[in-house]
């Protein structure tokens, strides 16, 4: 049986940041680091993709969005569930994964004017794409890409709005993924 991933693009509502019973769904560790982060639009970011993904695994595991145990420090992770979960966020959009009995990574960036890919160029990164694709594969095996991508991780593509490029990494390749159209955040 395939396995499947559950992922989410959606825009950066910045009216989270200042609602209370969004607020209200973070957890003292997730509103701590959330408050260390520099620019206002950087914790907005934060913020949405927290909420969101509080939202979505509460769904998933069958409880409220403030009793999820999720840990945000280091690489997101659910305390004792199957459930996994990773996200990204980039300009004004937020990419978000879930997974069940499956280590999952994902990854969306906006296009810049210019990137230079020289620094990573031994990894065989020739453009933003294999630059989305190598750091959702990392988030999937919490492996540092110093010197090789990670191994037996496949990468598939997400369709991503206009400017961005986004990508779903998971071990091995006995998985989907269904990209979902509507953001968590309208709950």
């Amino acid at each position: 049986m395939r396995a499947k991933i559950d992922a989410w693009i959606f825009p950066v509502e910045h009216g989270v940041a200042d609602e209370p019973s969004a607020l209200a769904v973070l957890s003292a560790d997730d509103a701590e680091r959330v408050a260390q982060i520099g620019p206002r639009g950087d914790r907005v970011r934060a913020i949405c993709a927290r909420v969101a993904a509080r939202v979505e695994l509460g769904r998933v595991l069958g409880m409220p969005p403030q009793l999820v145990p999720l840990v945000s420090s280091g690489s997101p992770s659910v305390t004792e569930r199957d459930a996994t979960v990773s996200w990204s966020h980039s300009g004004e959009w937020i990419a978000l994964a879930i997974a069940n009995r499956l280590d999952v990574g994902i990854d969306i960036e906006e296009t810049p004017a210019a990137c230079d890919f020289r620094p990573v160029a031994h990894l065989g990164i020739a453009s933003l794409e294999d630059f989305v694709a190598l750091e959702a594969a990392a988030k999937a095996t919490a492996c540092a890409y110093e010197d090789a991508w990670p191994p037996g991780v496949t990468v598939r593509r997400l369709t991503a709005p206009r400017g961005y490029v986004a990508a779903v990494a998971a071990p091995g390749a006995a998985w989907s993924v269904e990209l979902h159209m509507r953001s968590p955040l309208e709950h």
